[in-house]
């Protein structure tokens, strides 16, 4: 089965006989391995959360091809293309070689930076950092990671809880959305899996399964057994994606009304008698049952959603005749939040359906926990520090800065994150970061936020150079962790961001020394992993022997907190905006990267020529949208938001719903380096942030737009 997933996502087989011209089109090299004897050694790949055991192959120095591992309880010797283009990032041009300073103004791409030494970039920051703290401003320091687990992240939230400062912020994604639905619905804390190997009928609500979303081959290793099977597979979404094209069914919906559906759906069940009896038995089922009853009957929202009463009643039918059905939401590659009326219309229908914590079903997690942290030393300073309240909230931070009375951050260390580039409205992200004085990067490329907006550039290992404990997350159904080992002998001036803090912390000195009683990185990871550390090097991953299952029970009403009218607020049906007529959404595909990095220039050769052409990207618009608007294939036309507009070439197809359009996501780059820059247009720059009223969470997806023929 891995080697059938390996294959299947596998970009080789695509380009085979293009493989010299890509590289000559993109390197000023073509690439042949030196001779020598070949070796084979294993990591595990930190490109996404998903956390595949590698094989790397060597020949003498050089590393020439990355695969998956078999045996390996996340993967089984498959590989996604992102995971086999590794080595481009590796050797790319985008590199950042030893610790810059900026010598030109923020928001420009300077032509030149300042080179600096380990010893003196660390001594001016931590001097910066104690002449704050020792003013009162601690909680002025904050750090924006795009992850929020393993230990390099435990390590700078210690680092900010010693210092004094609770400014530490994440970037959300789907499992944010599905982690509060569980809190809201049961009060417990975890991670929601699925456990789709073992389901024979799963609907999702735009979740891009075959598009990048969540362990792109654990999907497809499950579909291997989907087909086996002969399982159904129900995608409910605007366009036909990948994800819908694999699908035995594509079902098309007005966008933003997936909620809605959801809710109809659930009104089927109840009136075909089909609820199974523990959800009627749970808190405020009847509260449930009786505004579901009321507010969402197939034949009076069927239209607005743009679904028949007919395929609702089906899809209603073909879940409860199922052994193992499962619903799952999201968008696209799962970066976005969900809105949390979806997400609990989806926690519902799975426990009305029977399946929660059960096989093929959705599960709730235990907590993993595998790290033992010594108390952190406080002194009077540090034990004033609040917990922050945005937390998870990575795209409010221009609201928060660029509000009237926001307060500003004097330092802002950025870990993994490119907000300039992932977080919508990229005009108010750049003006929130202008007013931050001193912004700490610790890139190993050189990506849009450290390229304009970084005053010193401390840059950590890149893949494959380095040891890191990569928990699995993104809606697996197991508790393991994975260890990133060197494969390689390091060949720029870079050392592991946990080292960094460490030599930051000992300038300081006091209490915020005292919190890290460790000499390297590496010492710290093997002291709080125990003796997992010994498996993790051993084996190259750990798993838990306890259960992974938490039981809890379901309240589809929470207790005395919302009602649930107002719980499914924004499922009320909106008005047309005349002067935006169209609906803009965006859509993700497996071999394009939409956050943390850059899409290698070789999967930027695999993307299809009606998506891509030159530096040009296409808009998908519907035949009848196309005849409405007077525009024909390859057009130009600005397509344009309240936020702001574009300018791009027309591509028709019947693949899309009337009145939609659709522009792909992880293009339009202007950092890392001359291969990735340039081509397309950066999606973030057409939305702003749609803030969702029960979480918090930015939840940015769809937008009213206009199109104007050139």
């Amino acid at each position: 089965m891995g080697g059938i997933a390996g294959t299947a996502l596998s970009p080789i087989p695509w380009k085979l006989t293009d493989d010299i011209s890509i590289w000559t089109q993109n390197w000023p090299w073509t690439p042949v391995p030196p001779k020598g004897a070949r070796n084979y050694v294993s990591s595990t790949c930190t490109l996404c959360s998903a956390a595949c055991g590698i094989q790397v192959r060597t020949v003498g120095q050089r590393l020439v091809k990355i695969e998956g591992l078999k045996g390996h309880p996340v993967n089984d010797g498959g590989i996604c293309p992102l995971g086999s283009a590794g080595l481009q990032l590796l050797y790319g041009g985008g590199r950042i070689q030893a610790p810059m300073r900026r010598t030109e103004e923020k928001g420009s791409l300077p032509k030149k930076w300042s080179k600096g030494s380990w010893s003196g970039s660390v001594s001016e920051l931590a001097a910066k950092l104690t002449q704050l703290r020792n003013a009162g401003n601690a909680n002025k320091v904050g750090i924006l990671s795009d992850d929020e687990a393993g230990s390099t992240v435990k390590m700078l939230e210690r680092f900010l809880a010693a210092y004094g400062s609770s400014q530490m912020y994440y970037t959300a994604s789907a499992q944010s959305s599905f982690e509060l639905m569980r809190k809201i619905m049961t009060g417990t804390q975890g991670p929601v899996a699925f456990d789709f190997e073992n389901s024979d009928v799963v609907l999702s609500l735009g979740a891009g399964l075959f598009d990048g979303w969540g362990s792109p081959v654990y999907i497809a290793q499950a579909n291997s057994r989907w087909q086996d099977i002969n399982a159904k597979i129900i995608q409910v979404e605007p366009r036909i994606s990948n994800t819908a094209a694999k699908a035995t069914k594509w079902i098309p919906i007005v966008p933003g009304k997936e909620a809605v559906f959801a809710l109809a759906v659930a009104h089927e069940l109840i009136t075909q008698g089909s609820v199974s009896p523990n959800a009627k038995n749970s808190s405020g089922y009847d509260a449930f049952k009786s505004f579901v009853l009321q507010n969402y009957k197939p034949a009076s929202v069927s239209e607005a959603i743009g679904v028949s009463e007919k395929v609702i009643s089906k899809i209603a039918i073909d879940l409860v005749t199922a052994k193992h059905p499962v619903v799952v939401c999201g968008r696209g590659q799962e970066e976005v939040s969900a809105p949390m009326a979806e997400v609990m219309a989806v926690g519902a229908l799975n426990m009305m359906l029977g399946n929660v914590n059960q096989p093929g079903g959705m599960w709730f997690m235990k907590p993993l926990k595998y790290m033992t942290w010594p108390d952190i030393e406080k002194d009077v300073i540090a034990s004033k520090a609040s917990i922050s309240s945005a937390q998870n909230f990575l795209q409010l931070i221009p609201q928060i800065i660029n509000a009237p009375k926001g307060e500003v951050l004097e330092v802002l260390f950025l870990y993994g994150a490119n907000p300039v580039y992932t977080v919508p409205n990229t005009k108010e992200v750049k003006a929130a970061l202008e007013k931050i004085p001193f912004i700490v990067s610790f890139s190993p490329y050189l990506d849009e936020t450290t390229a304009q907006y970084a005053d010193l550039v401390l840059p950590s290992h890149a893949e494959l150079e380095r040891f890191e404990d990569i928990p699995v997350q993104g809606h697996f159904p197991k508790h393991i962790v994975g260890l990133a080992k060197p494969v390689i002998e390091i060949f720029f001036d870079s050392q592991p961001v946990g080292d960094t803090i460490l030599q930051i912390t000992k300038k300081i000195g006091g209490s915020v020394e005292k919190s890290f009683p460790w000499e390297t990185y590496e010492d710290c990871m093997m002291a709080v992993m125990g003796d997992k550390w010994e498996t993790l090097v051993q084996q190259g991953w750990w798993t838990s022997s306890e259960p992974a299952l938490e039981n809890s029970s379901f309240s589809f009403v929470p207790a005395g907190k919302k009602t649930v009218s107002d719980l499914y607020t924004e499922t009320k049906i909106a008005s047309v905006n005349d002067d935006y007529p169209l609906t803009l959404i965006p859509y993700d595909q497996i071999n394009v990267v939409t956050g943390r990095i850059a899409t290698p220039p070789f999967l930027v050769k695999t993307v299809s020529d009606k998506i891509l052409k030159g530096n040009d990207i296409f808009v998908q618009i519907n035949p009848k949208t196309a005849r409405k608007y007077g525009v024909t294939e390859k057009n130009r036309v600005t397509v344009s938001t309240a936020t702001g507009e574009v300018s791009v070439r027309i591509h028709i197809s019947e693949e899309i719903m009337p009145d939609v359009i659709a522009l792909p996501r992880g293009f339009g780059h202007t950092g890392y380096d001359k291969y990735i820059a340039g081509k397309g247009i950066n999606y973030n720059s057409l939305i702003a942030p749609k803030v969702d009223f029960i979480s918090l969470l930015d939840t940015a997806w769809e937008t009213p737009a206009k199109l104007v023929k050139a």
